[in-house]
């Protein structure tokens, strides 16, 4: 389950920075036609920028993933952590209710549990 939800993290991720990176490259393409006016070859400013663009966004899914692989595995190890003390809780309870009913009035009334029992 940590791993199917560690694969989501991390492929929607990638994909919202693919998606940013290709509005980008969208943007890129427009700019590049404004340069050509300074006499530069359009196609080779497209490549150097567009390189940029991609080796900064993987740079930056990279931080992303990190982070939030890191937030992910916190989060999953305090619930299962959680999930535990009271599964062991429950046992517990389960076990002391079976073993001895009287400590479920001890615990109720906060009296001795041989009390309990011999009043009743």
């Amino acid at each position: 389950m940590l791993f199917i939800l560690l694969r989501t993290v991390l492929l929607k991720t990638l994909d919202y920075f693919w998606r940013d990176h290709l509005v980008n490259m969208n943007r890129l393409s427009s700019a590049v036609n404004v340069r050509s006016f300074g006499h530069r070859n359009p196609l080779e400013e497209y490549k150097i920028d567009g390189c940029r663009f991609f080796i900064s966004m993987l740079s930056a899914t990279r931080r992303f993933n990190c982070l939030n692989t890191s937030a992910v595995l916190v989060i999953s190890y305090r619930i299962s952590r959680t999930l535990c003390i009271i599964n062991v809780r429950l046992i517990i309870k389960r076990k002391v209710y079976i073993l001895l009913p009287c400590v479920k009035r001890q615990l109720l009334f906060r009296g001795n549990c041989f009390d309990s029992v011999n009043t009743v």
